[in-house]
């Protein structure tokens, strides 16, 4: 008759849920720069910059804040998803490493948002652009996997 799109020990769920790992982490990456606005907003960065915290300890604390956040949503995500659904992830390590680069990559855009808007509503706005447009990237990639096969 003809070949199969996948192989048959992929499930249901197999195929969507890195694209949904991906796109969960970038929305709460993009979602978590208005607390960075709102704590600028507020003065507590001008506070801290008076201690005799250096600026570098608290741009790195924000920013390994962030990663650490992407990262426990991803590992949940991944956990979840096998437990519950069924995915397999294959080798750990291999799916750890891609997971880094999304949560880092997500991270940073959170940082680089956070430190360039000036309102909250900014942010949300620009987030949902963002969030829109990680959204069509994934889906057209998911139809060119879909079709190369």
């Amino acid at each position: 008759m003809g070949k199969a799109l996948f192989p048959a020990t992929m499930g249901w769920f197999d195929l969507g849920a890195s694209s949904e790992m991906v796109l969960f982490i970038f929305v709460m990456s993009m979602i978590g720069s208005v607390s960075l606005i709102e704590a600028r907003r507020l003065g507590v960065v001008r506070r801290m910059l008076a201690t005799p915290t250096s600026a570098t300890s608290i741009v790195l604390g924000q920013g390994i804040g962030r990663f650490a956040v992407a990262m426990l949503q991803g590992l949940v995500i991944m956990v979840g998803s096998a437990l519950a659904f069924g995915v397999h992830w294959g080798d750990p390590l291999a799916a750890g490493a891609p997971l880094t680069v999304i949560a880092l990559v997500g991270a940073g855009a959170g940082l680089l948002l956070g430190s360039t808007l000036r309102t909250e509503q900014q942010a949300v706005g620009v987030g949902l652009l963002a969030f829109a447009a990680v959204l069509l990237c994934l889906a057209a990639w998911r139809l060119r996997r879909v079709a190369a096969r």
